[in-house]
């Protein structure tokens, strides 16, 4: 199912999860854990479509398909929600130079 967005863009319909699990971050294997904080930063292109697939079916992404004539665009992004969440959950990681733990 896809959504209109604008005039010649669709979005897949996504589920955004309330009150989104921290350790719903923790446990992203190694791969979609990477492609996430691609995404997160605006480089949503050369991913693998399996990788794309799963970070969608957990709710962390979302696809929008831009027309340009006969050809189609599809790009993924972050919901707000979920991109704030994340990077709440980054400055909780050890190490990080906002994290209260040593």
């Amino acid at each position: 199912m896809a959504k209109t967005i604008g005039t010649g863009a669709t979005r897949r319909a996504g589920k955004v999860p309330r009150g989104t699990n921290m350790k719903r971050f923790r446990d992203l294997p190694k791969a979609q854990s990477f492609v996430f904080e691609q995404i997160a930063i605006n480089n949503d292109a050369g991913h693998h479509p399996a990788t794309l697939k799963a970070l969608m079916k957990k709710g962390l992404i979302e696809e929008t398909r831009e027309r340009q004539g006969a050809f189609s665009i599809f790009r993924y992004h972050v919901p707000i929600p979920i991109h704030m969440e994340w990077c709440n959950w980054c400055s909780k990681q050890p190490g990080n130079e906002l994290s209260d733990d040593p």
